[in-house]
């Protein structure tokens, strides 16, 4: 590690082709054309699916986090048990930090995560708490994250941008009406956000093509979309039954 004027830098890590497959047109450089910290991203997902829902670990840490007097009454230690769960949680964030200062930037700097913390807890609960659904909605919030670098560089909205709005409104209309049908409840501002996205997404491409939007709007996109994803959610997900609170003494 140096010290380049108030911030320290370091050797940036170089991605890593993978060969043949980095070969394959179209998906081949953008999947097998990265960081060893990427590789070891897609490993993780499939891995900490099958440790918590295919092993005896898995099975106690679930246990510590729903019932625990359950878990203490067959003679495990409980608190080893989440404190390991602690542990290793906290080694994969700093793997994620180590991927925005060696991986990307080459550099430390303070704050530099810039609230991606926050969503990453808000995958976590939009995900239900659950490995495949965490890793789906860390996909999502990553490419609205990706986007938001790629239009602050433009001057005014791509009209690609009002397409898309169109394309997503009438996702989420069709996902909303049948959950609707499903459920029987009506759904009401989901539809109305899938009507107000269409409306938008329309009248952006064929009126205002060249509308200009300052840098900060979308910056703040990844957040504003967080924020909806947990509103949306909110009332279907059920967290763990002891997260934050403290676990019971002995008697």
């Amino acid at each position: 590690m140096q010290f380049g004027g108030t911030q320290p830098t370091t050797v940036k890590m170089e991605p890593y082709a993978v060969p043949l497959l980095s070969d394959i047109p179209g998906i081949g450089p953008v999947l097998f054309h990265q960081l060893p910290l990427v590789y070891l991203a897609y490993v993780l997902g499939p891995v900490v699916a099958y440790l918590l829902y295919r092993s005896r670990r898995g099975l106690r840490l679930r246990s510590a986090g729903e019932k625990p007097e359950v878990l203490d009454s067959t003679g495990v230690d409980v608190a080893r048990v989440q404190w390991s769960a602690v542990l290793a949680a906290g080694a994969l964030a700093g793997l994620a930090g180590a991927f925005l200062s060696v991986g990307q930037v080459g550099l430390f700097a303070e704050n530099m995560t810039a609230g991606r913390g926050f969503l990453a807890l808000a995958a976590v609960v939009f995900g239900q708490w659950r490995p495949y659904g965490v890793v789906a909605a860390c996909l999502v919030f990553g490419f609205t994250d990706a986007l938001q670098l790629r239009l602050q560089s433009m001057g005014a909205v791509p009209q690609q941008v009002w397409i898309a709005l169109v394309a997503l409104g009438l996702v989420i209309g069709a996902v909303g009406a049948w959950r609707a049908r499903r459920s029987g409840s009506p759904l009401r501002w989901v539809l109305l956000g899938a009507v107000l996205c269409v409306v938008v997404g329309t009248l952006g491409a064929a009126l205002v093509p060249g509308f200009a939007l300052p840098s900060q709007f979308w910056l703040s996109l990844p957040y504003v979309l967080s924020l909806v994803a947990l509103a949306a959610s909110a009332r279907r997900v059920r967290a763990p039954a002891m997260l934050g609170r403290v676990l019971p003494v002995r008697g």
